[in-house]
C-alpha cells in the first residue's frame, strides 16, 4: 500500500527534527519547517499514487472481491491494451465496445379514422418518459381502426430493451389516433457502453487464450465478435461454449445478447448470423452449432426477498407484508379491491408521496409515490390511488416500498441474467467457467449487494446474522406454477436439437424482513 500524504508528513517533520541546524526552531505542522514538509508531501503522494497507478495499468487484472469481479486498471490503460492486442470493438476497429440501440419491437394501437396515416421516424416514449423511440415505417389506420407498428429505439443502451406490454405514448399523436400504443413484441439488442471490468476480461481472453485454429475458447470468441454482412456487431454479450455435445467432432455454442430475460434470445434471424460468422472461421472438418437459449414459459422463476434495509432507505410506510390486490390500473389512477391500507393513507394524510411497489405486470415491480387516494371508490370496498408515474400494464397486486426495493430487485435481476447453460452435458472448456445454478446464496449476495445511485449499500448487514445470509433474507423461489421453496434451481440441458435452458425472471418481490 502507498504511503498517503499524512504518512509521508510525518516522515518529513520527523526527519526535520533530527536536523542539527533545525533543533532550535520549532518543527510542527504549522510552523515553517511543517509548512515546507506538507508541501514536500502533497509532491511525493502525488508521485507515488502516479506511480502505484502506473502499475496497475502495467498489465490487466481482474480481482474478486466477494465474488464480485474488479479491477483496478485504469480506463485509458484499458483501452490502450485493447487497440495493441488487437481486440475487437462493435464499433469497428479495436477498444471498447460502444452503446446500441435496441431494435425490433413490435406494439399496436387503433385510431378513430381508417386510412390515417402516421409517417415513419414519429417519436414515442416509455412510460418514465426517459425511453425515445421512433417508427421504422409508415403505416396507415386499418379498416379495422387498427396499427401495427415497428419501433427502434432512439435512446441507447440497455434501457432501450423494452419488454412485451410496455405501454408507448406517441409524443405528437396524429389527429385521431390514439396516444398510447402496446408492446406485442419486445426490442432487444440495445447494450450500454462496456464496462472496465468487461473490457479487462475480454482482454485477458486474448492474452491467456490466444487463437488456436478451433478450440473452444476460439469459438466462444468467434460468437461474441460475430458481425453481420455489412460488418455491423451482433451485440452478442456472452457466448458459452459446449464441446462434444452432440457427440464426437462437435461443439455446441449458446450466444446471448445483452439485456433481462427473453431479451437475452437473439432470434432466430441473429442466431443464423451467428452461424455464418462462426462457419467463416471454423476448420472445414469441424461441426460447430449455434444454439438459441431454451426458456420455457412454464418454468419462470417467481423470487420473494425479505430484507432489513438500512435507516436511509427504509420503508415509506408499512403494510406488514400483505398485498391488496389490483382491480385496474390505467395512466396514473389505480383501483383496489380493498380500501387503503390504513398507514398508507395516514402517511398521504400527513402530506407525504409514500411509494407503493406494484408486482404482476413486470419481471421488476414497479415503483410510483402515491398522491391520493379516495376509498369506497369506484365501488363499496374499493380504493382508488392516484399515482406520480403512468403505470405499465396490468399489475396484480400492491405492496410497502421505499428506497431499497429497486435497488434490490434490479440487483436480483442482474444475478439471474448472470446465470449460464447447464454446465452438465458435454466436456467443458476447463479455460471457462460460469454459474449455471439459481441459488438462494446467489440471490442473497445479490441482494446484500445492492447499491443506490451514489454508490451506497442500501441493507443492513447485522453482525450476527451468521454464515448464510439467506437466513436474514429470507430468500424463496417458485418455479412455474410450483410452490415457492429455499432450494436453488439448476438449468437443465436435455434435448436433443435444443438449446440448453437459462433462467428467466418472472416477477421478484421485495418485503420486509
Amino acid at each position: 500500500m502507498a504511503l498517503t500524504e499524512d504518512d509521508i508528513l510525518e516522515i518529513c517533520i520527523a526527519s526535520f527534527a533530527r536536523q542539527p541546524k533545525l533543533a532550535v526552531l520549532p518543527v510542527g505542522q504549522s510552523s515553517y519547517a511543517g509548512q515546507r514538509a506538507r508541501a514536500l508531501a502533497q509532491l511525493l503522494a502525488q508521485v507515488l499514487a502516479s506511480a502505484e497507478q502506473y502499475q496497475r495499468d502495467s498489465l490487466p487484472v481482474v480481482t474478486y472481491v466477494d465474488g464480485v469481479p474488479t479491477t483496478q486498471t485504469s480506463s485509458a490503460a484499458l483501452e490502450n491494451w485493447a487497440y495493441v492486442l488487437g481486440v475487437p470493438s462493435n464499433l469497428g476497429g479495436f477498444g471498447r465496445n460502444g452503446a446500441v440501440v435496441a431494435t425490433g419491437g413490435t406494439a399496436t394501437g387503433s385510431g378513430s379514422v381508417p386510412g390515417t396515416p402516421i409517417t415513419a421516424g414519429a417519436v414515442l416514449s416509455d412510460p418514465s418518459g426517459q425511453v425515445l423511440l421512433q417508427l421504422r415505417t409508415g403505416v396507415v389506420v386499418n379498416g379495422s381502426g387498427n396499427i401495427s407498428i415497428i419501433v427502434d429505439a432512439v435512446t441507447t443502451g440497455s434501457a432501450g430493451n423494452l419488454a412485451v406490454g410496455t405501454r408507448l405514448k406517441w409524443q405528437s399523436p396524429p389527429v385521431g389516433i390514439a396516444p398510447y400504443v402496446y408492446m406485442t413484441g419486445a426490442t432487444s439488442g440495445g447494450y450500454d457502453v462496456e464496462s472496465d471490468i468487461s473490457l479487462a476480461q475480454r482482454i485477458l481472453d486474448y492474452l491467456r487464450y490466444p487463437v488456436q485454429g478451433g478450440t473452444p475458447a476460439d469459438i466462444r470468441r468467434w460468437a461474441e465478435e460475430s458481425t453481420d454482412s455489412e460488418g455491423r456487431s451482433i451485440g452478442v454479450a456472452r457466448a458459452y461454449a459446449l464441446p462434444l455435445r452432440d457427440g464426437l467432432g462437435t461443439c455446441g455454442v449458446v450466444a446471448l445478447l445483452a439485456g433481462s430475460g427473453s431479451g437475452r434470445d437473439p432470434g432466430a434471424t441473429k442466431a443464423a448470423q451467428i452461424q455464418t460468422y462462426i462457419d467463416g472461421k471454423r476448420i472445414a472438418t469441424d461441426t460447430i452449432t449455434v444454439y438459441r437459449p431454451h426458456m420455457p414459459a412454464g418454468e419462470k422463476l417467481s423470487i420473494v426477498v425479505r430484507i432489513r434495509p438500512g435507516v436511509a432507505f427504509t420503508w415509506d410506510w408499512w403494510g406488514f407484508n400483505l398485498a391488496s390486490a389490483v382491480a385496474s390500473a390505467a395512466s396514473t389512477t389505480l383501483v383496489l379491491n380493498t380500501t387503503t391500507p390504513s398507514n398508507l393513507a395516514a402517511t398521504v394524510d400527513n402530506g407525504k408521496k409514500p411509494r407503493v411497489q406494484l408486482v404482476g405486470a413486470t419481471p421488476v415491480p414497479q415503483v410510483v409515490r402515491v398522491l391520493s387516494y379516495a376509498d369506497n371508490s369506484p365501488a363499496p370496498g374499493q380504493a382508488t390511488l392516484t399515482v406520480d408515474t403512468a403505470i405499465s400494464g396490468t399489475p396484480t397486486e400492491m405492496y410497502q416500498a421505499g428506497g431499497a426495493v429497486l435497488p434490490v430487485a434490479l440487483a436480483v435481476q442482474s444475478y439471474i441474467d448472470s446465470v449460464g447453460p447447464s454446465r452438465l452435458a458435454g466436456y467443458l472448456d476447463p479455460s471457462d467457467t460460469w454459474v449455471d445454478v439459481v441459488s438462494v446464496a446467489g440471490i442473497s449476495h445479490a441482494a446484500l449487494n445492492a447499491t443506490a445511485s451514489d454508490g451506497r449499500r442500501v441493507l443492513d448487514v447485522l453482525p450476527n446474522a451468521g454464515a448464510d445470509p439467506s437466513a436474514l433474507l429470507g430468500v424463496t423461489i417458485a418455479v412455474g406454477a410450483n410452490p415457492a421453496a429455499t432450494a436453488d434451481v439448476p438449468m437443465l440441458d436435455a434435448t436433443p436439437g435444443q438449446g440448453p435452458q437459462i433462467p428467466e425472471l418472472a416477477s421478484v418481490l421485495i418485503l420486509g424482513g
